[in-house]
């Protein structure tokens, strides 16, 4: 066996943590494996070409995204130590009526807290976040999220939550708010901006048992499309 390919395949099972790993690569529709498809309001489409998802929502009136199995998501999370990754590539985001909430969002509650990370044209945040209540405790890194596609990376344990773009620690912050939410979503998910974007991957693992050996998805896709140049 070639010697590439047989490290590609130590390293992709070594990637599946024992709290279990959901990714989804956009090689199918989302919806066809088991992802709640969230389209609300007019004019908003996702497409899939070539393994990257492109979501368009044009109207300030409409967003887009997509939900994970509640099952899947509720493992993952059920400790209160998990992670969720994406690669993605803002293309464009009309500001239209609240430039401060944005419009692309990764959208976690683990049944005790509620994160939301944000990605702006020029920054990313991450939000604080009650139940019902307004947003609160901005963390905020600037970055130029248009000029391509980055590996976001959120990692929670309890209140605690670490933020990651492409490999390297970026914020870290405390969330002190309480939800009674358990869901993880992703998308356009504000009706208040319009975008367009790109997305590679989407994944989410618990964590409270994954040693340091073992790898993220966006390291072993890496490895492999490095092996394919």
């Amino acid at each position: 066996m070639h010697r590439t390919l047989l490290s590609l395949l130590v390293l992709t099972a070594l990637a599946v943590p024992a709290s279990g790993q959901t990714v989804l690569d956009m090689s199918v529709d989302p919806v066809s494996v088991n992802w709640d498809l969230i389209d609300e309001g007019t004019g908003a489409t996702g497409s899939l070409a070539g393994g990257i998802l492109e979501i368009n929502c044009p109207s300030a009136t409409a967003f887009y995204g997509y939900r994970a199995p509640m099952a899947d998501w509720g493992a993952a999370s059920i400790a209160g130590q998990w992670a969720v990754e994406a690669r993605v590539h803002l293309i464009e985001q009309a500001v239209t009526n609240n430039p401060a909430r944005g419009a692309l969002h990764l959208s976690a509650g683990d049944g005790a807290r509620y994160f939301l990370f944000v990605i702006h044209p020029d920054k990313i945040e991450f939000y604080e976040a009650g139940g019902s209540g307004p947003y609160g405790g901005t963390w905020s890194y600037a970055m130029d999220t248009t000029d391509g596609f980055h590996v976001y990376r959120m990692e929670v344990d309890g209140p605690l939550v670490d933020v990651y773009v492409d490999g390297t620690l970026v914020m870290s912050a405390s969330n002190n708010g309480s939800s009674v939410a358990n869901v993880f979503a992703f998308g356009d998910l504000l009706y208040e901006n319009s975008s367009s974007s790109q997305w590679d991957y989407v994944s989410f693992e618990g964590t409270s048992v994954v040693s340091g050996d073992e790898s993220s998805w966006s390291e072993v896709k890496s490895q492999y499309q490095d092996s394919n140049r």
